[in-house]
């Protein structure tokens, strides 16, 4: 939702709540509530930090979070699109596509390996959860990281891969024929990252469970 507060337009997001059955209200109240508050931490507790101003990550600033209401109040980046609406037009076009995309993938591989770098799973990574801000100077856009409402902290190379791995099913299926595209965003990912070797070894591990599993049934 868009709202406006001091004279700031901004995004206005609840934490998801569940109906419930009377019987089950008095048991789950406490749970509810834990569960809220842990919404609201986790999307506010890298951006109310000085985290991506010294890692260089871009983010939504946070400027107001209500526990009263479950919600908090974020920057709205203003004239951005998606990662996946750019992927999706620039796939459609005839200029330049294949430089385009690769600098863009290579950009991907750059800010995610800094976020790992520092130990912070997003939770969430898909091409709709990045946005694409334009620079005021007419340069490169800027890459910006949104909905952190499931990131935690983590120093283990497997809660990395299995990042990397929804990435990587949420990028194939929602552009297909792009597996030379992700690839790209790996080698970039690895390059840039000073724990990528420990990491790219666990996403191949949990690759081969998905496989695993889809096979089973």
């Amino acid at each position: 939702k868009w709202t406006h507060l001091w004279q700031q337009e901004t995004i206005h997001k609840n934490a998801p709540g569940k109906p419930l059955a009377l019987q089950e209200v008095g048991a789950t109240w406490q749970q509810c509530r834990i569960a809220k508050k842990n919404f609201l931490a986790n999307h506010t507790k890298f951006v109310k930090s000085d985290f991506f101003f010294f890692t260089g990550i871009s983010a939504p600033v946070v400027y107001f979070v209500d526990y009263t209401c479950h919600c908090i109040f974020l920057e709205d980046i203003v004239g951005s699109s998606t990662v996946r609406d750019y992927i999706a037009s620039a796939q459609q076009s005839d200029s330049c596509k294949e430089m385009k995309l690769q600098r863009l993938v290579e950009r991907v591989g750059q800010v995610l390996a800094k976020m790992h770098d520092e130990d912070v799973i997003h939770g969430d990574l898909t091409t709709s959860n990045m946005l694409l801000r334009p620079s005021p100077e007419g340069g490169e856009s800027d890459l910006v990281l949104i909905d952190f409402g499931l990131s935690y902290i983590s120093a283990l190379p497997e809660d990395k891969g299995v990042d990397l791995y929804v990435l990587e099913k949420a990028f194939l299926s929602t552009h297909p024929n792009t597996e030379e595209l992700f690839e790209k965003l790996l080698k970039s990912y690895t390059a840039s990252s000073k724990k990528s070797s420990a990491v790219i070894k666990k996403l191949d591990e949990v690759r081969l469970r998905g496989r695993k599993r889809s096979m089973v049934g």
